[in-house]
């Protein structure tokens, strides 16, 4: 579990639900600042802290793998609950040699709804309906960072997690390396497991932003693998009008289009208010994306010149 600033509530919440799960032989909380979560050690007798740089959540992930004494481990986000089952379940799926992913797919309950604001119920329609929702269950290559598992053996034999950029998209990035080594990626669900949406608009800005950051770099990373973009599934009709150099550029379409989107699901929900919140959920993964493609091509300008600078030291 990597933790830097979380909801204390929220955590909690979580934490109690890993506890008390079973099939589980360590926990690992991986936060830059152990000193403000001694207390969990003293909830759950099964937990130990490991401290991180507080450089992004793919180095993260790095030094919870890198600390684990087990070769299968198990990612739980802290705004997430696992069921009773969860661990067990994920074992058991681990038997087959060729598994080298299990995603868990949230379950939604009426119990799950009882406090949520209305910004998570309109939330957790697009998780139960959206696209994404739709990538995973007919491709099963992706597994989502909440409640990714993983072997450490295969961890090791793909690199890790990836260490730039500091945000979003270190599932996906790890979801198709893992597939081009020629393993599977196990879709399962499990009763009682489930991710908590953001309560508030602003949190939710702040998590769409930074997925919209992690996601064009994913893309001008594999921009030149066919592969990769008919994975993701979009429309043949843009594939074929739209050069592949320019295939980056599909999701900002698609963002910009969010009106049209929000306007059908609202229809499809029986609720016009879900329009404005999904051009606000939408533009705010777009704006995010526009700046991960001005931070990329900063930093890939700033490698050359690194390097440029290297190479001429070396001659002189």
């Amino acid at each position: 579990m990597m933790v830097k600033s979380p909801d204390t509530y929220t955590l909690k919440i979580s934490l109690s639900s890993v506890c008390n799960a079973d099939c589980l032989d360590e926990i690992i909380l991986v936060t830059p600042f152990p000193e403000k979560f001694i207390w969990v050690e003293e909830v759950c007798p099964k937990a130990r802290l490991v401290k991180d740089p507080g450089c992004g959540i793919g180095i993260a992930r790095n030094y919870g793998i890198a600390s684990s004494r087990n070769e299968i481990v198990a990612f739980v986000d802290p705004d997430a609950v696992v069921g009773e089952n969860h661990f067990c379940t994920i074992l058991k799926t681990f038997d087959d040699p060729s598994v080298g992913l299990v995603d868990v797919i949230s379950t939604f309950s009426p119990k799950s709804f009882k406090n949520y604001t209305k910004v998570q119920l309109l939330e957790n329609f697009v998780w139960k309906y959206g696209r994404v929702a739709q990538l995973r269950s007919e491709n099963v290559i992706y597994a989502g960072g909440t409640f990714m598992a993983l072997r450490k053996s295969l961890w090791k034999e793909v690199g890790g997690f990836w260490k730039y950029p500091p945000y979003g998209s270190d599932d996906m990035d790890f979801s198709y390396r893992v597939y081009k080594k020629g393993y599977k990626c196990k879709r399962i669900r499990v009763h009682g497991s489930f991710h908590i949406p953001r309560p508030t608009l602003r949190e939710l800005f702040r998590e769409q932003y930074g997925w919209g950051k992690g996601f064009a770099i994913l893309l001008l990373k594999y921009n030149q693998e066919k592969e990769f973009w008919l994975s993701l599934r979009y429309s043949k009709i843009l594939y074929n009008i739209i050069p592949s150099c320019y295939w980056f550029l599909i999701p900002v379409l698609r963002a910009i289009a969010a009106p049209i989107g929000g306007l059908v699901n609202s229809i499809r929900l029986g609720n016009m208010s879900f329009l404005p919140f999904w051009v606000f959920r939408r533009y705010a993964f777009l704006l995010g994306f526009i700046r991960g493609l001005h931070d990329y091509m900063l930093f890939t300008k700033l490698s050359r010149n690194k390097a440029s600078l290297c190479a001429k030291i070396r001659h002189s």
